[in-house]
């Protein structure tokens, strides 16, 4: 029988100028840090986010993206104490935004299939599924948000992995 001891964290080397970072999947501990950080990133996974405007996600979504590179990049696993992680988190966005658009959409995709090996739709449909039984349990009501209608946020999540917008359909779609 395996454990998670055998398998140890799951992580991708990527080649950024000339060295091999290495990418581990985002965990709920690094989610819970960047809606924290990003209330707006909250409003657009959530669906609130109805009168978002270019402006708006120029503002933030550097600093946004430099954060979950930091994330996606630093073994959490190394400190004990939270506020030591969060500081190498933050030295590790200062670098990590001042990289080019090709290193940054290189170390994105490696976080991405990492985070999510199946595609962000089944992964978003077990979180529904978790937050409908929670509220199941504790008596509340929940109204269902499968819909065959886009998402608010843009992201296609009836396809493997994000893509902003409708995902074209191909023969080699996996859903």
């Amino acid at each position: 029988m395996t454990s998670l001891l055998d398998i140890g964290p799951l992580t991708e080397q990527v080649p950024v100028n000339g060295k091999l970072v290495t990418v581990y999947g985002i965990t709920p501990e690094g989610f819970f840090y960047l809606l924290q950080k990003f209330p707006l990133l909250r409003s657009m996974f959530g669906g609130g986010a109805h009168d978002l405007k270019m402006s708006m996600l120029q503002e933030v979504a550097p600093t946004c993206v430099a954060n979950a590179l930091a994330v996606a990049t630093t073994d959490r696993s190394k400190y004990h104490k939270t506020k030591d992680w969060t500081a190498v988190l933050e030295a590790t966005a200062n670098v990590a935004v001042n990289l080019s658009a090709h290193y940054q959409m290189a170390l994105f995709q490696a976080a991405l299939r990492l985070t999510f090996p199946d595609g962000i739709g089944p992964f978003m449909r077990g979180v529904e599924t978790l937050a409908n039984s929670i509220n199941l349990v504790s008596g509340q009501t929940v109204q269902a948000s499968t819909s065959s209608k886009p998402s608010r946020s843009g992201f296609e999540t009836d396809s493997r992995g994000m893509r902003l917008g409708r995902a074209a359909p191909t023969a080699s779609s996996v859903h």
